[in-house]
């Protein structure tokens, strides 16, 4: 497995011109063009509700390469007052950097990127962060069976600034997506998270993922999530939101 991953790495693919897309998107590793649109996300946190809009594309520049932008609106109710605005808008890439379809290992693809998430939103009101930050990440994919996936992925966070509460952001996000996908176009994923904070204000937080889609064709599909929290130092109570994808070909 190991010299496997060395020779795509240093060699290359087994398929010239990239990776296979998957049917539904649910693959972290895949570079496409696709565009999603979150139709309603709902954030509840000590007394405070958030529910927001987003606005997300993707642009594949080449099999190896895409690029992307995601725009979210706010609107949040904190300490009975209600703020709308712009969010924190997030510029994301991403690079396929090992790709195989030999079908002789579990292992499919590694691909990596950097995530930009900008101070565009109002931390006082409720509608950002209060800080700009980047997170870099890399993201594996093994197909343990025709219809099933697992996507271990590792996303770091580090901000650029201190926030309004003079705190950085620096902790990773561990995750190991599990996808099964079934007849009629539709598929779920389980993802367990565990969060560590390495500014050690924070105890490590496990986290939960559930989500359920169903693709309406080739290219439509709408997907279902909700986080919560298992242990640990909870950064949010639960979130959950309801998301219209369309994929390109």
């Amino acid at each position: 497995m190991f010299r496997r991953i060395l020779r795509l790495l240093f060699i290359g693919s087994t398929m010239v011109f990239g990776q296979v897309l998957t049917e539904n998107g649910s693959d972290p590793t895949e570079v496409r063009t696709r565009f999603d649109l979150q139709l309603v996300q709902l954030t509840g946190y000590i007394g405070s509700d958030f529910l927001g809009t987003t606005l997300s594309g993707t642009f594949a520049f080449s099999r190896k390469f895409a690029a992307g932008l995601d725009i979210p609106f706010v609107y949040a109710i904190v300490d009975g007052l209600a703020e709308t605005g712009i969010g924190d808008i997030r510029i994301m890439t991403i690079y396929n950097l090992i790709y195989d379809d030999s079908g002789d290992e579990f292992f499919e693809a590694l691909s990596g990127g950097i995530n930009f998430y900008l101070d565009t939103g109002n931390a006082e009101r409720g509608t950002g962060i209060g800080q700009s930050f980047v997170a870099p990440y890399l993201a594996l994919s093994y197909a343990l069976a025709e219809q099933l996936r697992v996507a271990p992925v590792v996303r770091q966070y580090i901000s650029t600034s201190k926030g309004i509460d003079n705190l950085r952001i620096n902790e990773m996000h561990l995750m190991i997506e599990g996808i099964a996908i079934f007849d009629n176009g539709i598929w779920i994923k389980v993802t367990p998270e565990a969060v560590i904070d390495f500014e050690g204000f924070r105890i490590p937080t496990y986290n939960l993922r559930s989500s359920l889609a169903k693709m309406f064709d080739k290219n439509w599909g709408i997907v279902a999530e909700f986080t919560s929290n298992l242990a640990g130092d909870p950064r949010v109570d639960f979130t959950s939101n309801l998301t219209l994808q369309y994929l390109f070909d």
